[in-house]
């Protein structure tokens, strides 16, 4: 749910290659902007009306929005988070209407959120609360919504759970991150172009020039200790599981040390 297009610098250090997959490479703003709901705040969910698939359909079309491009300087301009926080706004509101009482607060989270994205500000987009509230959300579909789900655990350096096969249709990626090390994991969700081959080796040996054969469905971030998530209505293909953050500048890529996987939808 959390974009790695809108994520800082430092968490793509693997440069021009996940920029080019996630074709933008915004990045987020420190900013210090408070103004987050109040713990235990449900009042805006509608806990008494919940709908669970209107907030299972919610999650999928939230994580289906486009993204916000990039321009010269790798950060979408205001405007375009403006758009983007608007298109989010009607599957934002199915989610916070519907939300079961395990994700009403994360609800209101992403609510406020979408708020400031349609104002133009994307500053809080890899804020704590906010992580945890997508890794909430995410989990409760997992658990509640009926469809594939799958937890892929991100450790130095590699996705522990992935199965060779995966229906097609609408899957639920669940990511705790359970580094020992204090890093930051991504994990891309791309698809290898029809009538290409393109295993994990062969990326690793040529990114720069393997790129082009891929296609980004979506993609899910979490820091150290956290969990995120991604929920995608997954075409039959091969895939790789992707991630393409870096230690810093100096360091290579995680898929470098290992953190890559194939799977085959049907």
């Amino acid at each position: 749910m959390l974009r790695t297009t809108a994520t800082t610098t430092r968490l793509l250090a693997a440069g021009c290659l996940a920029a080019a997959l996630a074709a933008t490479g915004c990045s987020a703003d420190d900013g210090d902007d408070t103004d987050t709901p109040a713990a235990g705040d449900t009042t805006e969910a509608g806990a008494q009306s919940a709908d669970l698939a209107a907030f299972c359909a919610g999650v999928v079309d939230y994580d289906a929005t486009p993204e916000p491009m990039g321009g010269e300087t790798g950060e979408p301009s205001a405007d375009d988070v403006a758009a983007y926080g608007e298109a989010l706004a009607e599957p934002v509101q199915a989610i916070l209407d519907n939300a079961p009482a395990a994700a009403a607060d994360a609800a209101a989270t992403l609510h406020h959120l979408q708020q400031q994205l349609a104002d133009g500000d994307a500053g809080r987009l890899f804020e704590p609360d906010v992580v945890a509230a997508v890794g909430a959300i995410e989990s409760t579909v997992a658990d509640e919504c009926g469809h594939t789900a799958v937890t892929v655990r991100a450790v130095d350096f590699t996705f522990e759970g992935v199965p060779a096969e995966l229906e097609a249709g609408i899957t639920t990626f669940v990511m705790p991150n359970e580094t020992t090390a204090g890093e930051e994991h991504v994990m891309l969700i791309a698809r290898v172009a029809d009538g290409r081959t393109l295993t994990p080796e062969q990326f690793v040996a040529d990114p720069e020039g393997s790129f082009a054969q891929l296609e980004l469905l979506g993609e899910t971030y979490a820091p150290a200790g956290a969990t995120g998530g991604v929920t995608l209505d997954l075409p039959a293909g091969e895939y790789l599981l992707i991630c393409p953050v870096a230690h810093d500048k100096a360091s290579p890529p995680h898929f470098m040390l290992g953190m890559i996987s194939a799977v085959t939808v049907a």
